[in-house]
């Protein structure tokens, strides 16, 4: 994560460094060449292969699982990783994946206003306005991140150690459990051999200072696992889905051609080409031509009838404007859990290493309290009796027994009055 926003950041200063130094026709700027109704369609159809990825990845790891909770539905469990040969998983996911996303990208790309297409004509359901546009997105964020913040491997998503190799989680569709690279590890190699085969074409120590430089070839092993296969695609649909709640956000009609009827507050969209080239310039409005985008200058106030020919072929949106800022309350939950993931990794991870250390410190008292044996002893070796080592007293010993009270002489004491 971190990675990618350094990636992110540096590409953005880049392109602000580009667009100082080239003329105003080259400059990189947000305008695609595109309608946004074409980009919305390809953000969706990225958006659906990564949600798929992440769905039959979770879901193929609950199904494999037998260390967390075994007892959840072993004898499913046990058809899902075990039939035939393992087979009926693989199958199975490959199945559901592909024939998933052709489903998906279908309904997707025939979704519109053209003639055979799927459309929504229904106005009992739908007419969502801003705010709950914003909602609706705010919470596909914070399910997103919950996701992550849910799985059994967070933050780390590690394979527990003490699991039997038989039990490891497989990836969706493979029978490993981590996908493997060492191309960069050989190549890596291969120049380090090269440099110590050509020592002289070289100035004295230059080969021994790029060794220095370079890292361990071993650093460039990459080694994939399901976890991250599962999340990483997760990573991007996030992105996707902040760019959309920012959308939300920052939406205003005008900026996408459209305009909102004063009445029942729908949005009406500008679909005629000249209209539109004319009030904008690469996607941006054109100064003191507003009035051009306005349910004013485009239909009748009273009857609503359009006022021209172009004006006829505007299409009437199921959804609503109302310009107020309650968008910006609707954003919460996204927003608080986006700020809050951060402060949950650190304290999983301080977790996690706390559970490390007490588990190390349990691990070596019990080594030590096994290795002290504790051998029995008579009863009379618990009793103090004062005795050296040979059974007599020591010689500056205080020590009367009772048979020598009364008589220090040797001889038997008297026995009381009374005794028999």
């Amino acid at each position: 994560l971190i990675m990618a926003l350094c990636c992110a950041l540096t590409f953005f200063l880049g392109l602000l460094l580009y667009n100082l130094f080239v003329d105003k026709d080259e400059v990189v700027s947000s305008a695609m060449g595109m309608e946004m109704r074409e980009f919305a369609k390809l953000t969706q159809c990225c958006s659906v292969i990564a949600d798929l990825i992440a769905i039959i990845m979770v879901t193929d790891a609950v199904m494999q699982d037998r260390t967390f909770w075994p007892n959840w539905a072993p004898r499913l469990k046990n058809v899902w990783s075990q039939a035939a040969g393992g087979w009926v998983r693989v199958i199975v996911v490959w199945v559901v994946f592909v024939g998933g996303i052709a489903l998906a990208i279908w309904g997707v790309l025939q979704s519109g206003r053209d003639p055979g297409e799927f459309e929504w004509d229904d106005r009992r359901i739908g007419g969502l306005t801003e705010g709950a546009r914003t909602f609706l997105m705010s919470g596909i964020v914070f399910c997103d991140l919950f996701t992550v913040v849910q799985d059994w491997g967070f933050p780390s998503f590690q394979q527990p150690t003490d699991v039997p190799l038989d039990q490891h989680v497989l990836i969706a569709g493979t029978f490993v459990s981590q996908l493997q690279c060492d191309l960069l590890q050989r190549l890596v190699q291969r120049c380090g051999a090269l440099l110590q085969r050509c020592p002289r074409c070289l100035p004295n120590g230059c080969s021994q200072r790029c060794k220095d430089l370079v890292p361990d070839p071993s650093f460039f092993h990459i080694t994939i696992d399901g976890a991250w296969l599962t999340y990483g695609p997760l990573l991007f649909v996030l992105c996707i889905d902040l760019f959309c709640t920012r959308t939300q956000l920052m939406y205003d009609p005008l900026n996408y051609g459209q305009y909102v009827e004063p009445v029942a507050e729908r949005i009406w969209t500008i679909v005629d080409g000249e209209t539109l080239l004319r009030a904008y310039d690469h996607g941006t409005l054109r100064k003191g031509l507003e009035s051009l985008i306005s349910y004013q200058a485009r239909r009748n106030r009273t009857t609503g009838a359009p006022l021209s020919a172009a004006a006829a072929s505007d299409v009437q949106l199921n959804s609503r404007y109302f310009g107020n800022s309650i968008k910006w309350l609707a954003a919460t939950p996204g927003l608080i859990m986006l700020f809050g993931f951060f402060p949950l990794v650190w304290a999983a991870n301080k977790r996690r290493v706390l559970l490390q250390v007490m588990d190390k410190v349990g691990n070596l008292s019990r080594s030590i309290v096994g290795s002290s044996k504790v051998h029995p002893v008579d009863n009379a070796d618990d009793e103090p009796s004062g005795k050296g080592t040979d059974g007599t007293f020591p010689k500056d010993s205080n020590h009367i027994e009772h048979n020598d009270l009364g008589n220090t002489n040797g001889s038997p004491a008297p026995s009381p009055p009374g005794d028999c």
